[in-house]
């Protein structure tokens, strides 16, 4: 009984460190997402300078007037301001991401690791911690069970005692042989009622284990329908964003040309910047699927 204690005890770490593992993969994917973000709201910083010297030209030239830069101004200030929110976010995640590591003194570069654009469906198949404790637990009734099983069974007793009892060193050796024999026929049904009451556990912790297996195999249908359909809406993102950087692209030649406006410049940048940042939120949520998937088969390999 006391060795399943240990096991016990010992699966519990275990269904731990495998919902540490979860916790930590998902501090490194919201890590990276956020990271991804500080460098596309840099590009659309990059852009708006862009965009600035183009309208300063043209204001020069009599061809844009003073309320276009001022807008332009007004929109790398908004920038700059999501640039700042974005680095605290990559800051905090990073900082979650450390602790649950354990490891104050890493360094980022330390923990980097390619990822290939999207995650796949494939996943291995394990044994969760939690099940392993239900199969321990009616182990430890059964042998409660036949614990009270064997209180009523006879138990034989043989002991021998040997010696000499002669003399001035002369030898007379002598043998006793006792046997004993013990055997529990009514106790008021004490035991039979232990029994009952094992046997009544053994039941329940059987039921509860079917329970479990059932909630584990809908979260692991759930898991791979959540994960199937985040990888669907990711890469929906690539005609969005090619389509939008081709419209940035032709309006920003029409805009150097005095034909389009800077509303529209301005229009098709931002709805570039959304679509980057989307999709990067659109990759990383997958990943997040991929990681649950994996947790709750219980593919990884934990020790």
């Amino acid at each position: 009984m006391q060795s399943k204690n240990i096991d016990l005890k010992a699966l519990e770490i275990l269904a731990y460190k495998r919902l540490l593992s979860k916790e930590v993969m998902d501090a490194y994917f919201q890590w990276q997402m956020a990271k991804q973000a500080v460098s596309i709201y840099e590009e659309a910083d990059v852009l708006l300078d862009e965009a600035y010297r183009t309208t300063n030209s043209l204001f020069k030239n009599g061809k844009a007037l003073p309320s276009a830069l001022n807008r332009i101004r007004s929109e790398q200030a908004t920038s700059e301001a999501q640039i700042i929110a974005a680095k605290n976010q990559e800051e905090n995640a990073w900082q979650l991401l450390a602790f649950l590591l354990n490891e104050s003194a890493i360094t980022r570069d330390q923990v980097l690791v390619e990822l290939p654009e999207l995650p796949d469906l494939n996943s291995g198949s394990g044994l969760r911690e939690e099940l392993q404790q239900l199969e321990v637990g009616i182990e430890m009734q059964q042998l409660a069970v036949k614990k009270e099983n064997q209180f009523y069974l006879p138990r034989l007793g043989v002991q021998l005692d040997a010696g000499s009892q002669d003399f001035d060193f002369q030898w007379k050796p002598y043998a006793l042989l006792g046997v004993n024999l013990e055997w529990n026929i009514y106790d008021f049904k004490r035991h039979t009622h232990k029994k009952d009451q094992a046997l009544a556990a053994v039941e329940a912790q059987k039921q509860q284990k079917v329970y479990v297996q059932d909630q584990l195999e809908l979260q692991n249908t759930v898991a791979r329908n959540n994960l199937l359909a985040a990888i669907a809406q990711a890469n929906t993102y690539e005609p969005r964003i090619y389509s939008a950087q081709k419209t940035y692209d032709d309006v920003m030649k029409k805009y150097r040309s005095g034909v389009a406006n800077y509303l529209e410049l301005i229009d098709a940048q931002t709805q570039l910047t959304i679509a980057e940042v989307s999709y990067v939120l659109a990759r990383y949520n997958a990943w997040m699927k991929w990681a649950e998937l994996h947790y709750v088969t219980a593919s990884f390999p934990i020790n």
